[in-house]
């Protein structure tokens, strides 16, 4: 599969659910997620989840790069990208933009890993994000403690994580 050159833009969701900008699901072969841009999403009072590829993708590569996502939130919590690729054998994001995303919920993050095979994260930029929780957890890059296989993280720029609240 090949997800590129998407815009989604101003979304307001007033619901309670759950909600994912861009899943990619029941992927194969060489899977890329390249150049698309997500920004002022308002993800009403459920989870959101801006970029995601999940647990049905049967890839032999994913290759998530030059995505864009600002300017999102949620009253539980919100990611920018999630990544849950047991069955890839290589899973490599980069040079993505993160940035402006907050929650009053209990966690945000810029990028959450739950599984994988040989996961590479490098160049990418995550910033300004907020959980206004006083028991938050805000993370810039998380990995799941149940995650196995190799991680290599090199590169990558994280700065202006806040939470005000905990204070």
């Amino acid at each position: 599969k090949n997800i590129s050159n998407n815009t989604f833009t101003n979304i307001t969701y007033t619901g309670v659910s759950n909600v994912t900008i861009l899943s990619v699901d029941r992927a194969s072969g060489n899977s890329v997620i390249d150049f698309n841009h997500i920004e002022n999403i308002d993800g009403g009072n459920g989870l959101l989840r801006c970029l995601s590829f999940g647990t049905s993708v049967a890839a032999t590569s994913i290759s998530c790069s030059n995505n864009i996502i600002k300017t999102a939130s949620s009253a539980i919590g919100v990611t920018g990208i999630t990544s849950s690729t047991a069955n890839a054998i290589t899973t490599n994001v980069n040079n993505n933009e993160i940035g402006f995303l907050s929650t009053t919920g209990a966690s945000a993050a810029g990028m959450r890993f739950n599984s994988g095979q040989t996961v590479n994260v490098f160049k990418n930029k995550i910033y300004d994000i907020t959980v206004n929780n006083a028991s938050a957890q805000l993370d810039g890059i998380s990995v799941s403690a149940l995650a196995t296989g190799n991680y290599n993280f090199h590169n990558n720029t994280i700065g202006n994580l806040f939470t005000p609240s905990a204070n």
